[in-house]
């Protein structure tokens, strides 16, 4: 022991350690101190703490041969020794190495890729509570919770779950780390909001999902007219505690502090709350709050982009007491006044693409703006499903699939989401798929009408005629009245399948839906009858038409001389 004692004496190796430790503490020091300011990765850090200890190895190796005599030749043995070593600590750096994070747009149909270093790149803001104790205050606090995700959504690297589905952990006894892996996202944002009089307070947590774990916690506070601009502070913040790599332009918007006059940002929450329903009943009420949002501030860009939407899917879903042709022109015109105020702002340019497709039937506006917003912000779910429908109405059932796939990814529990990913299905031939999304979707929302459509459509095409008719009585009894379901079920059960068409389609005459019309027509195989319906869907620029290229009942039709005219009419 003492001869050993003596040899790490005469070869200096504890003087060389010393002197090797000090200077890996410096190096060690240097990396916390400029980690933040430098954007250093996680990654890059381990990578330098490994092969500061391969070269500790390297070091000792060194002092035992050359620390007495100050030998300059390297003998065989040594070289060997230091090649070993190098190849350990290479095959180290690679086993610990963190694997790069998912690029935006790539997570698969089910599951997103987790990125091996911990680093959070997928979240959920869940529902925030409302501390005020004053159940008329929802809608401000959903507000807040809407503009909150909308904000972490823009950013390009995150990617962030819609509001439908988060909707449902409102009340939920879940753990944080069942909702994320039922989400599939690396961590939630809780919190709550308080209102007294002019001020706001808005308390958030960063929480990781898998380990659970508390990352990160603050408390923001300001004037009624800031409540909006807190929520850009909440997002700046919580993308520089998860270090992601901002653009300039993604900087900058986060950067602003705009302040809202507060009668606008009220009216603009109420009739954002209402209008997110979908329901024709309270349609009016909502266009009624955010003109009011608009007359007290003109320059509310975020609320003419909300007028728009309500006067292109008031018109879709009906309740609004104007025209087809005159919500579309006024619709525009919302859009286009809250692009001139803010030419980035991600809702407006889908907002004209609604109102463009929808209304106009304008698939290269509609194509261009939905991919602008997408720009903007690829977490928009709606615009993701909306250029989805734009290609199938161009005919390109598998280009549009990927779209579908990415909106239900982004909103995983929306009923719509999911039975239009069904429908794409359907389109493409693919039931089983389609059957399985679809029955989801009606999961989700039990009265979900076109859903039980979807499935009518594949039961039908795969020979379960029984369940076809059990799913074509579902639809009705969603969309009323009920005298309708009644006369389905006892059609079907008077004169099969033919006899159930042909009380289908006098109801739809009836309605009138010209398009429902022509498909149930051609389901019949009666081509003159199905044109003649056509043609009314096209002078009635029912929005229902815009499928028609991909409807697979009607393509029996294409060989016709007639369905050029009809393609030609539609003007796309």
């Amino acid at each position: 022991m003492t001869s050993l004692l003596q040899r790490l004496r005469e070869r200096k190796l504890f003087q060389w350690a010393l002197a090797y430790l000090a200077g890996a503490w410096i190096v060690f020091q240097g990396i916390e101190v400029m980690a933040e300011p430098w954007d250093l990765s996680p990654g890059f850090q381990r990578t330098v703490h490994l092969l500061v200890a391969v070269g500790f190895l390297l070091a000792l190796v060194l002092a035992w041969y050359h620390g007495e005599q100050g030998r300059q030749r390297v003998s065989g043995t040594e070289l060997l020794i230091i090649a070993l070593l190098l190849a350990v600590g290479a095959l180290l750096i690679r086993v610990y190495r963190p694997e790069e994070a998912a690029a935006p747009g790539t997570r698969g149909a089910e599951t997103a890729e987790r990125p091996a270093d911990g680093a959070v790149r997928s979240l959920a803001v869940l529902p925030l509570e409302n501390l005020m104790g004053d159940p008329e205050q929802a809608y401000f606090v959903d507000g807040l919770h809407d503009i909150l995700i909308g904000e972490l959504a823009g950013i390009s690297e995150l990617r962030v779950i819609s509001r439908t589905s988060v909707m449902r952990y409102r009340d939920t006894e879940h753990s944080m780390g069942e909702i994320a892996a039922e989400l599939g996202v690396d961590a939630l944002i809780e919190g709550s909001v308080f209102r007294s009089g002019d001020t706001v307070r808005i308390t958030v947590q960063l929480i990781r999902g898998a380990p659970e774990e508390h990352l990160w916690q603050e408390r923001y506070e300001g004037r009624l007219s800031e409540a909006l601009g807190l929520q850009t502070r909440v997002a700046e913040a919580i993308a520089h505690e998860i270090r992601l790599a901002l653009s300039p332009r993604e900087a900058e918007r986060l950067a602003r502090r705009t302040e809202v006059d507060p009668a606008a940002q009220e009216a603009y929450m109420r009739g954002r709350a209402l209008w997110r329903t979908r329901s024709p009943d309270v349609m009016g009420r909502a266009l009624t709050y955010l003109e009011d949002a608009v007359a007290s501030d003109s320059t509310f860009a975020l609320a003419w982009s909300a007028l728009a939407d309500v006067y292109t899917m008031g018109s879709f879903y009906g309740g609004l007491d104007v025209t087809a042709d005159e919500a579309q022109r006024l619709g525009e015109r919302s859009a286009r006044r809250a692009l001139e105020l803010d030419p980035d702002l991600p809702e407006a340019h889908a907002a004209l693409a609604g109102a463009r497709y929808w209304g106009a039937w304008d698939t290269e506006t509609g194509e261009r703006e939905l991919l602008r917003a997408l720009e903007l912000n690829p977490n928009l779910a709606q615009a993701h499903n909306w250029l989805g429908d734009v290609t199938n109405s161009r005919g390109n059932a598998e280009e549009a699939l990927p779209s579908f796939r990415r909106a239900r990814d982004l909103d995983p529990f929306s009923p719509l989401m999911n039975r239009d990913l069904a429908r794409s299905l359907f389109y493409l031939g693919r039931c089983e798929e389609a059957i399985d999304a679809a029955r989801y979707a009606v999961e989700l929302d039990p009265n979900h009408a076109e859903a039980h459509r979807v499935l009518r459509e594949c039961y039908r095409s795969t020979g379960r005629t029984d369940e076809a008719a059990e799913a074509a009585v579902r639809r009705f009894e969603s969309i009323g009245p009920a005298s309708a379901a009644e006369g389905v079920r006892a059609a079907y059960e008077a004169g099969g399948w033919e006899s159930l068409l042909e009380f289908e389609i006098e109801y739809h005459r009836s309605v009138p839906s010209h398009y429902h019309v022509a498909v149930k027509e051609a389901e019949l195989g009666r081509a003159d009858e199905a044109f003649e319906a056509l043609f009314a869907a096209i002078e009635a620029r029912q929005s229902r038409f815009l499928t028609f290229k991909v409807e697979p009942v009607l393509r029996f039709l294409h060989s016709d001389p007639r369905w050029e005219e009809v393609v030609r009419r539609a003007g796309f």
